[in-house]
């Protein structure tokens, strides 16, 4: 494709304007037909992109079900989802780290040395959430360029800001973006959410393309699920996307009021406003939420007393050592809009320099 021609629909409609937009052609392709090995790759490994809420993750573990009930990957003997967000993946310094149960280190990882990981296929999700400078990078790069395991299969999930190192051919035998939902799916699965109700799912599209800078954003599963739960909440949408993310955080915390604590608070109107009973709360997981953005870090350790306000989730972690727990917030977007909160905190000339150090990082570049 000549710079600054789209030559066909298809591409024109994945062209959002943003940052995460993959300026390729494009051709939209059946889930079975992603997984076909080429004559010229032996070995298969597909890179999945897709920005923030398209459904990387969900598409991962839909994958492995799909081979558990025998819909897909029959020809693997085993299916492995490895999590790269996760602290003991980012400190595998050798590949059998990195498998999830106990017991597997040595026994399984023996077996899959012997036979080069033939019939054994990676899912790897959040190569965008797996930092540079840690052990487990280089550990995993080496599976995916098959120095570790030559004969294992592998697929990636990542933002398309975050998987430039991973475009060269010799890597990738198919690139794959994800796109979120297309007009007649987004009905499909607002009809769906409001219990089959057709004269609801009208009415909440009619409200959202009265707005267009909300329009643009429900493409996504998850602003598509935000929005139908604000819908059903209230009625009404919000007119932005903070708006959209805000009223969100907003009914989070109102359940987990309602649902752990004895707190009688039946409305929060905007963020800036909290109730003080949850305010040193709210900004300490705004603090978390920044630290993590800066570091890279998405995972975090925290004491039993420690207040989520319904926004952080626990994680069980499969090491070989046993199960532990740490915590991630509900979703890396919410994450990214609770670090830019505690920016706004900071005096002008430090949010400048803050937003300068995280456009270093390759997911919040520019370039």
């Amino acid at each position: 494709m000549r710079k600054g021609e789209v030559s066909d629909e298809f591409t024109r409609l994945t062209i959002t304007g943003k940052i995460e937009d993959i300026l390729k052609q494009k051709i939209p392709i059946e889930l079975p037909e992603v997984f076909k090995k080429t004559t010229d790759h032996g070995k298969m490994s597909v890179l999945m992109e897709g920005c923030p809420g398209s459904g990387k993750t969900v598409l991962t573990q839909h994958l492995c079900l799909e081979w558990v009930h025998g819909n897909l990957f029959q020809d693997y003997k085993l299916v492995i989802l490895v999590r790269l967000r996760e602290p003991a993946i980012h400190k595998a310094k050798e590949f059998k780290k990195i498998l999830p149960r106990v017991g597997m280190e040595e026994d399984a990882a023996k077996e899959i040395e012997i036979i080069h990981g033939r019939g054994v296929l990676f899912i790897l999700d959040g190569w965008d959430e797996l930092p540079e400078d840690v052990p487990g990078h280089d550990t995993i790069y080496n599976i995916i360029s098959g120095e570790t395991l030559p004969d294992c299969d592998v697929v990636i999930t990542s933002r398309s800001t975050s998987s430039a190192s991973l475009h060269d051919t010799y890597l990738i035998s198919s690139r794959i973006e994800i796109l979120g939902f297309t007009p007649g799916e987004l009905q499909e699965f607002f009809t769906e959410h409001l219990d089959g109700d057709t004269t609801k799912a009208s009415t909440l599209l009619q409200k959202i393309r009265a707005n267009p800078v909300v329009a643009g954003t429900c493409a996504l599963p998850l602003n598509a699920a935000i929005l139908v739960f604000i819908f059903k909440q209230h009625g009404v949408l919000p007119s932005t996307e903070h708006g959209i993310f805000e009223a969100l955080i907003i009914s989070c915390i109102l359940r987990h009021l309602k649902e752990r604590t004895q707190l009688k608070i039946k409305d929060i109107e905007s963020l800036t406003d909290l109730p003080h009973e949850v305010q040193y709360a709210y900004s300490e997981l705004c603090k978390t939420a920044y630290e993590g953005v800066m570091k890279d870090q998405v995972i975090f350790k925290r004491s039993g007393d420690f207040n989520t306000l319904g926004l952080l989730q626990a994680v069980e972690c499969f090491t070989y050592k046993g199960t532990k727990y740490f915590y991630n917030f509900l979703h890396l977007s919410i994450q990214e809009f609770l670090a830019a909160q505690h920016i706004a905190t900071f005096e002008p000339t430090k949010q400048v320099a803050e937003f300068n150090k995280l456009f270093g990082q390759a997911r919040f570049a520019s370039t």
